[in-house]
């Protein structure tokens, strides 16, 4: 096995042990961003001279036994909507939002303070503004998009650069891209991580998230990040737990291998001993269309200066969408917000009797890159943003934490994710719970190996 396919729990354990230095994964690591990240596209900028200082750094702690915890010494990337001290922050974008960042985002603070190597930022659909993350490929599927708006960390992770890396999620953009490359996306309860430092997309709906390969990764980062501590993840065996499935007419309308791998995941569940009990969330379907005014409008009134001096330089789609965001009353802000109260209130007692809600990641697996329109096998056309979306913001609306797991693949060998609410402020359980359900589903996950990455340079769109 490679230094760049440990998980984080096994390079914590090989750094304490003294069995591998900061320096030398940080070498092995960079040497793999080398060969893959011309195939593939994933990585915004990349600060090596920096991060060896910082593994240096860490390395003197482990030889004083000093060492902070399970990050010190540990290389991750970040979002490139991040500050970090002394760079610009792109956010993807080739706006200026602002000089170059004088101090750390909370989240850049937390990890450097827990011993983190961070060694490079990630690529991002622009502003966050978007689901398919075009300037990178999907190291599991190269022909079909990433997810977005976090992709570059999805496909980092499943690509061995990085253990672990931090994105950002709002409407799902944690968690889409790692339903889509086959890796575990975590949101945490809104408002348990700081997003201060963060170039934000929607301020009430914005939130800070990681991705892995595997539960226990994910729940290290959040609680370096919130100052928590989820469980110790020892127990797999499932039995006992009470589950509640998603049903409804929005869970209705999903592609034939989607409704046919949600109905294997609850076999298996029920198999090893887990009640799997329907549960209807009022006014789910209603959901996406309170996430949109929001975002929409709070990202319009956040680019509204920027826009005014550099309308041409923000992407034609991107502008489309902020201009429309200009143009939402008042009043359907302020009735979108209402609902969300309504909403949150009326899902606590679907959450009385069950450890947590399963449905799909996403209505369809990854589709081929740049297809905007399909048809789903009901015949009703859909839009690949609102497919990828409608599940994964009923999270973002409520602010509950939701967990994304691999689970299965389709006939193409396209990963499908499954995704876990849970209660708020209670991702001790939602993680217990999710484990538990990768461990039953074959997980932790391996990182996409160099055979399966595509061939040759230039991958990836510019």
């Amino acid at each position: 096995m490679s230094l760049c396919e440990l998980s984080l729990a096994q390079t914590d354990e090989a750094l304490t042990r003294g069995e591998l230095s900061p320096t030398e994964l940080l070498r092995a690591v960079l040497d793999r961003a080398d060969e893959v990240d011309p195939k593939l596209g994933l990585l915004a900028e990349r600060f090596d001279n920096a991060a060896f200082l910082a593994a240096e750094q860490a390395e003197k702690r482990i030889a004083r036994g000093e060492r902070r915890g399970p990050l010190d010494g540990v290389p991750l990337t970040v979002k490139s909507l991040y500050d970090i001290a002394g760079l610009p922050t792109s956010a993807g974008s080739a706006v200026q939002t602002g000089p170059v960042a004088r101090q750390n985002a909370d989240a850049v603070a937390a990890l450097r303070e827990a011993g983190a190597v961070i060694f490079a930022t990630t690529r991002m659909d622009e502003f966050g503004l978007g689901v398919s993350c075009p300037a990178t490929t999907n190291p599991r599927a190269p022909e079909r998009d990433t997810g977005g708006s976090s992709g570059g960390a999805a496909a980092a992770v499943v690509s061995g650069v990085s253990p672990v890396a931090l994105g950002s999620d709002t409407g799902g953009s944690v968690r889409i891209p790692a339903a889509h490359c086959g890796a575990v996306g975590f949101k945490p309860t809104y408002g348990t991580i700081s997003t201060t430092g963060m170039v934000p997309l929607s301020w009430s709906l914005d939130h800070v998230g990681a991705l892995g390969r595997s539960v226990r990764d994910c729940a290290t980062v959040i609680d370096a990040l919130a100052g928590t501590t989820t469980p110790d993840t020892a127990r797999t065996a499932p039995g006992g737990r009470r589950v509640g499935l998603a049903t409804g007419p929005l869970f209705n309308h999903v592609s034939g291998e989607v409704a046919e791998n949600t109905e294997r995941a609850r076999q298996l569940l029920t198999k090893e001993g887990v009640e799997v009990v329907p549960i209807e969330l009022p006014f789910a379907e209603l959901v996406s269309h309170a996430v949109r005014i929001i975002m929409m409008s709070e990202a319009s009134s956040f680019h509204r200066p920027y826009m005014a001096e550099q309308l041409e330089t923000y992407g034609p789609t991107v502008q489309q969408r902020l201009e429309e965001g200009s143009l939402v009353p008042a009043r359907d802000y302020i009735d979108a917000q209402r609902f969300r109260s309504t909403v949150r209130h009326a899902w606590r007692e679907a959450w009385q009797d069950v450890d947590a809600v399963l449905m799909p990641t996403t209505a369809v697996a990854a589709v081929p890159r740049g297809e905007f329109w399909l048809t789903m096998e009901d015949g009703r056309t859909d839009l690949t943003p609102f497919a990828y979306t409608r599940f994964t913001h009923l999270a973002s609306l409520t602010g509950l934490p939701a967990v994304s797991l691999p689970f299965g693949t389709s006939r193409d060998g396209v990963p499908f994710g499954l995704q876990l609410l849970g209660r708020p402020h209670d991702e001790r359980t939602l993680v217990a719970v999710a484990h538990e359900i990768e461990t039953l589903a074959g997980g932790p996950w391996p990182q996409a190996t160099s055979d399966a990455l595509p061939t040759g340079a230039g991958t990836a769109a510019d």
